[in-house]
């Protein structure tokens, strides 16, 4: 079975992630109130009821992008591990 490069695996969804980040800071930005919408809706409650609306700041986004990007690199790489050893188990 082919085994994946756990930390190449880490990277890459760690930079894919901060790409993803970009965007949405960006969708955040041109479009509030849709995105609050949305938001919302994947977190199960009403925008309505969410009032502190959205706060944008440099330094906020700096530390989200870095934050999802090092957890998402992380678990990225923790299941390319724990798949390399559920295939290394098969041979």
């Amino acid at each position: 079975m082919m085994k994946v490069n756990a930390i190449r695996l880490g990277i890459a969804t760690a930079l894919g992630l901060a790409v993803i980040w970009i965007l949405c800071v960006v969708l955040v930005w041109l479009l509030p109130g849709m995105t609050m919408a949305v938001f919302a809706d994947m977190m199960h409650g009403k925008a309505s009821e969410m009032v502190m609306g959205w706060h944008l700041t440099l330094s906020g986004f700096f530390v989200g992008m870095f934050a999802w990007s090092v957890c998402g690199g992380i678990t990225a790489w923790l299941i390319g591990t724990i798949y390399n050893k559920m295939s290394s188990n098969d041979a």
